[in-house]
């Protein structure tokens, strides 16, 4: 997924709160880009999301998901001395 921020060009409605974007003022953009059937690839979905919106659906699915620490990375020490 390529996420970017740009200046909003026409109205756009927005995925999080479901409403408008207005003209020139600041958005985010998200495109999921579909990588299955090589000869049918033209359908790429397309999101708009104000700023803060943006940020509050990163909040929330950090809330629905939280830290666990994981496994240390790097070599496994070996059980032998």
């Amino acid at each position: 997924m390529d996420v970017w921020f740009t200046w909003c060009k026409r109205t756009a409605k927005c995925k999080w709160c479901e409403k408008p974007i207005l003209v020139a003022t600041p958005m985010v953009m998200k495109r999921l880009w579909r990588k299955g059937n090589p000869d049918s690839r033209k359908i790429n979905l397309t999101f708009y999301y104000h700023p803060q919106c943006s940020l509050a659906e990163g909040m929330d699915y950090l809330e629905q998901h939280p830290y666990v620490a994981g496994l240390k990375r790097g070599p496994k020490k070996s059980s032998l001395t």
